[in-house]
C-alpha cells in the first residue's frame, strides 16, 4: 500500500503542475499549481483511509527538505509529515513571499482564476508602463518643439534688431550721404551754401548712429558665426559712420571758410581787373594834354582809386577768413595804388601848367606801372590757387582718414545687405 501511496503521489503532483501553454511558467505559477495539487492529494489519502482517523504520511519533496535542530538525546529518526504540516508549510512559503491573507485565499481556493487575474495585472501594468513611455516621449517631444521654438524666436528677434539698427543707418544716411557729397566735392564745384544745414544736423544723426550701436549691442547677445558677425559689422559701421561725419564736420568748416576767402579773392581781382583798365585809359587820355582830356584822366584814375580801395578791404577780409601765401596779390595792388597815386598828381600838375611836376610824376608812374607788370607775371594762375594750397596741406590727412573710413562703411554695409537679405 505504501509503494501504491508514493506512486500516486508523483503521479497526483505531476498531474496537478498542468502548466498552460499561455502561461510564462513563472515562479508564483507553479507554487500554486503545486499547493493546488498537495490540497487534492490530501483529500484523495483521507479518503482511501476511510476516515480512521490517522494521519497520512508521506516524504516531501527535497526542496522543502532540511536539517532541523533536535533537542539532546532526540532520535535521529525521520518523523512523518501530517497534514497540519503540509498547511504550515504553505503559510510559511506565503509569509516568505509577502502574499497577504486575502490573495492566499483566493490561490488556494482557485488557482486559475488567481493566474487569470494576475495575467490581467501583467497586461494592467504594462498599459501603465506604455502609458508612462508615451508621456515621457511626449514630454520629451513637447522640450525639443519648445527648444527649436525658442531658438527659431531667439533667431528671429536676432535679425530684428540687426533690422532696426540698419533702419536707424538708413535714416541717417540723408544727412551722412548729404555730407558725404560736399567732402569729396572739387573745391571749385563745392556748394559752401549748404555746409551750414548739414553741420547743424548732424547731432541729431548722431543719436540715431548711437542707437544703432545699441541695437547691435543687444543682437551680439547669445549668438555666434555670422549671427555674430553680422552684428558687429551693424556695430562698426555705424562707428564709422560717427566717425566719417566728426572728420566732415571738421572738413567742412574749414571748406567752408576757405571757399568763402576764395569767393571774397576772386571779387578782390575782379576791381583790381577793372582799376587796371581805367589806368590804361587814363594813360591814353593824356597823350592829348588838354584840359578835357587832362579831367577825363583824373576821374578815370579817382575810379581806379576807388576800385583798389575796395579790391584791398576784400584782400584783408579773405587773409582773415582762411590763411595762405597772399604776398603776390599783396605786393601787386600795393604797386597799382601807388602808380595810381603818381597819375593823379600828374594831372593835377598839369591843371597848373606846372609841366616839371607833371613830368616827375608822370615818370614814377610809369616805373610803377613796369613795376606792376613785373609783380603780374608772378601771380598765381588763379585767386583760389594758394587758398587750395594751403587747404590741402591742412587737411590732406584728414580726408585721407575720412576716405578709409568711408570705405570700412561701405563693406559694412556690403555685408548687412547680403546677410539681411536686402538689395541695393
Amino acid at each position: 500500500m505504501k509503494k501504491k501511496a508514493h506512486t500516486g503521489e508523483h503521479r497526483t503532483i505531476a498531474a496537478n503542475l498542468h502548466l498552460k501553454r499561455n502561461t510564462k511558467g513563472t515562479s508564483n505559477e507553479l507554487s500554486l499549481s503545486v499547493l493546488g495539487g498537495l490540497s487534492a492529494q490530501k483529500d484523495e489519502e483521507d479518503a482511501s483511509q476511510g476516515g480512521s482517523g490517522a494521519s497520512p504520511s508521506f516524504t516531501m519533496p527535497h526542496f522543502f527538505s532540511g536539517k532541523s535542530k533536535r533537542a539532546p538525546g532526540a532520535s535521529s529518526k525521520k518523523q512523518p509529515i501530517t497534514g497540519a504540516d503540509v498547511a504550515g508549510i504553505a503559510l510559511s512559503i506565503s509569509d516568505r513571499r509577502n502574499r497577504s491573507t486575502q490573495a492566499r485565499d483566493r490561490a488556494l481556493a482557485n488557482p486559475e482564476a488567481e493566474i487569470k487575474r494576475r495575467k490581467t495585472a501583467r497586461r494592467a501594468w504594462r498599459a501603465v508602463g506604455l502609458a508612462f513611455a508615451l508621456a515621457a516621449f511626449a514630454g520629451a517631444s513637447a522640450f525639443a518643439v519648445h527648444v527649436f521654438t525658442a531658438a527659431y524666436e531667439d533667431n528671429q528677434q536676432h535679425k530684428s534688431l540687426l533690422s532696426q539698427g540698419f533702419s536707424e543707418l538708413t535714416s541717417a544716411d540723408e544727412v551722412v550721404l548729404a555730407a558725404d557729397e560736399l567732402v569729396v566735392a572739387s573745391f571749385d564745384d563745392l556748394d559752401e551754401s549748404k555746409i551750414p544745414d548739414v553741420i547743424g544736423k548732424i547731432p541729431d544723426v548722431d543719436v540715431k548712429l548711437s542707437a544703432a550701436k545699441s541695437f547691435a549691442e543687444s543682437a551680439k547677445e547669445g549668438v555666434s558665426g555670422d549671427d555674430e558677425k553680422a552684428a558687429n559689422q551693424l556695430a562698426a559701421s555705424a562707428e564709422a559712420r560717427k566717425t566719417m561725419l566728426e572728420l566732415a564736420e571738421a572738413i567742412l568748416t574749414e571748406e567752408q571758410a576757405a571757399k568763402q576767402a576764395s569767393n571774397l579773392m576772386a571779387s578782390c581781382w575782379e576791381n583790381v581787373l577793372g582799376a587796371d583798365a581805367l589806368l590804361r585809359e587814363a594813360a591814353e587820355l593824356v597823350t592829348d594834354t588838354n584840359e578835357e582830356n587832362t579831367r577825363a584822366s583824373q576821374k578815370k584814375c579817382e575810379h581806379a582809386r576807388e576800385l583798389l580801395m575796395q579790391a584791398s578791404s576784400q584782400f584783408e577780409q579773405a587773409q582773415a577768413l582762411y590763411p595762405a601765401d597772399y604776398g603776390p596779390f599783396d605786393d601787386y595792388i600795393a604797386a597799382r595804388q601807388q602808380s595810381i597815386a603818381y597819375a593823379i598828381a600828374s594831372d593835377e600838375a598839369i591843371y597848373v601848367q606846372d609841366k616839371a611836376t607833371a613830368d616827375s610824376n608822370n615818370e614814377k608812374y610809369n616805373e610803377c606801372d613796369a613795376a606792376a607788370a613785373e609783380l603780374a607775371a608772378k601771380l598765381p594762375k588763379t585767386t583760389e590757387a594758394p587758398i587750395v594750397a594751403a587747404l590741402d596741406e591742412s587737411l590732406g590727412d584728414s580726408r585721407q582718414q575720412y576716405m578709409e573710413i568711408r570705405s570700412q562703411a561701405a563693406a559694412c554695409d556690403a555685408f548687412l545687405r547680403d546677410y539681411l537679405g536686402i538689395g541695393g
